[in-house]
């Protein structure tokens, strides 16, 4: 963990996939970092942010990388369908399957959450 968001972080967060792959080309380590109190990796940040190239990029990058948890326990699907990225959220159902029994907390199960959004 670090305590800010890296350059990584950023890139993810902003939807720079070339500067993504040229961060995990020069540190591989950074697509697993997490950051700052709410310990969310770079697949979080492009997730809650609808980057959809990134999010592959990362999973092909590192395909465990889905199951991290970060503020509150939250999984990356919980956010991308807390944002209605609903090409993200199929993604990364066909990537890790499993994901969508993933509970942050008690009746947070993030495709019931995202049902309600509609």
């Amino acid at each position: 963990m670090v305590d800010k968001p890296s350059a990584m972080h950023e890139a993810a967060q902003e939807g720079h996939v070339s500067i993504v792959a040229a961060l995990f080309a020069t540190d591989p380590s950074l697509v697993d970092c997490t950051a700052g109190w709410t310990c969310e990796t770079p697949l979080h940040l492009a997730a809650r942010n609808g980057h959809d190239e990134v999010v592959a990029l990362l999973l092909s990058l590192s395909p465990q990388c889905c199951d991290a948890r970060g503020f509150r326990n939250r999984t990356v699907l919980h956010l991308a369908a807390a944002g209605g990225h609903d090409k993200i959220v199929a993604r990364l159902l066909a990537h890790s399957p499993g994901l969508h029994n993933s509970s942050g907390q008690p009746s947070t199960l993030p495709l019931p959450k995202a049902t309600k959004r509609r």
